[in-house]
């Protein structure tokens, strides 16, 4: 390789910007996602960021079960190891991750997801006056004594997103806006399930 120095002219400079330019704005374009989502229910909804701190604090809440202990002889000597393919703690560790999707969904509910407009025929959540009774009506109750956002998260899951379908499209809009990988994806999707 030479000693000589290479120096960019000004119109070079010029040029190099000019690139660097259009490269920012078609990531950019690439990268813009939408957090304005129109639902089946035909009410529009924004998407708000949820801090991480309230991730944490579910996942706290919900503490992944620990398998049990069995013994494992080694050269004459017993050891205490746990077991993680103990039937019981499969159940467990499945029923957690139930729960544990059940709850960041419906945090996202709560805490991620502003209503913008509701249909011409449909009500915001303090002038609904007849949801409680309709869930009641087939067989889900809705303590009237619980707490206001509880029972917010039940009305949005029954007027605003009843759907599979809204809750994926909730999901990809929140996955995208998060710029995950293809592989944290799938991962996430591998925790919601239709129960069908």
């Amino acid at each position: 390789m030479s000693d000589e120095k290479v120096v960019l002219n000004q119109e070079e400079i010029q040029e190099v910007n000019e690139e660097v330019s259009l490269a920012v704005e078609e990531a950019e374009k690439d990268t813009v996602v939408s957090d304005i989502l129109t639902l089946s229910t035909g009410y529009v909804v924004k998407l708000i960021t949820i801090p991480d701190a309230l991730y944490m604090k579910i996942y706290n809440r919900f503490p992944e079960p620990t398998p049990p202990m069995i013994d494992r002889i080694d050269g004459g000597k017993t050891f205490q190891e746990p077991n993680p393919d103990d039937p019981q703690y499969e159940k467990d560790l499945l029923k957690h991750n139930k729960l544990l999707s059940e709850a960041v969904s419906r945090a996202e509910a709560l805490k991620g997801v502003e209503i913008i407009s509701a249909p011409e025929t449909a009500y915001l959540f303090d002038d609904d006056k007849e949801w409680m009774e309709e869930l009641e009506a087939i067989g889900i109750p809705v303590p009237e004594k619980s707490s206001r956002s509880a029972r917010y998260i039940e009305w949005f899951l029954y007027r605003v997103a009843p759907s599979w379908s809204d809750s994926n499209a909730i999901q990809d809009v929140r996955i995208a806006m998060r710029g995950l990988s293809e592989e944290e994806v799938e991962a996430t999707e591998a925790t919601f399930q239709d129960p069908s």
